[in-house]
């Protein structure tokens, strides 16, 4: 398989069962931390395998046995490093097709982390810097964890009336075929 092929495999694999998130820490310095991460978690473990050999970071394997959880079988868990994450988001990014815009927004704090790199508990961004991380962390929190409010709810007794109306409507159209093949 070459690289480009398995890229795109590995999106899909991101698309389904991964994850894009920043994960904000406000203890150990003035300013927060804003760190990107990405991550799989599969009860399979070839793409797993994949996103390790084409980004290097870590996996873990959990086992949900003793556990009172959801799954018997163990589960696979990738994530990924910082050292490779900008280059896989510009690789993934054209392939993805549900997750893409968490990916863009990963991007943009990834890019901003490699231009402001300074900082932390003795050397603390500018305001304007630490804003913009805020803003990038809000803006991915309302992709991955929209208010009820904001979500597409959906009536099941229209969603019912409409596929009963659709089957009377599909069984009047049988019928007038059977009666012009008939005649």
């Amino acid at each position: 398989m070459n690289s480009e092929l398995k890229v795109a495999y590995l999106a899909g694999a991101l698309d389904s069962d991964g994850w894009f998130t920043i994960h904000k820490n406000t203890k150990q310095s003035v300013n927060p931390t804003y760190s990107p991460k990405v991550g799989i978690n599969q009860c399979q473990i070839e793409a797993i395998q994949l996103a390790q050999e084409l980004y290097g970071g870590k996996v873990l394997v959990i086992d949900y046995k003793d556990q009172d959880r959801y799954s018997p079988k163990p589960m696979f868990h990738w994530s990924s490093n910082a050292a490779t994450i900008e280059q896989m988001l510009i690789e993934l990014i054209p392939h993805l097709r549900i997750k893409v815009r968490q990916a863009k927004v990963l991007l943009r704090l990834v890019k901003d982390i490699r231009v402001n790199h300074r900082g932390g508990k003795y050397n603390p961004h500018p305001a304007s810097v630490v804003s913009f991380r805020e803003s990038l962390w809000q803006e991915l929190r309302q992709f991955n964890h929209p208010s009820v409010a904001e979500t597409e709810c959906v009536d099941l007794v229209k969603l019912n009336e409409d596929a009963t109306g659709r089957t009377a409507q599909m069984e009047n159209v049988q019928n007038t075929a059977e009666m012009t093949v008939s005649v």
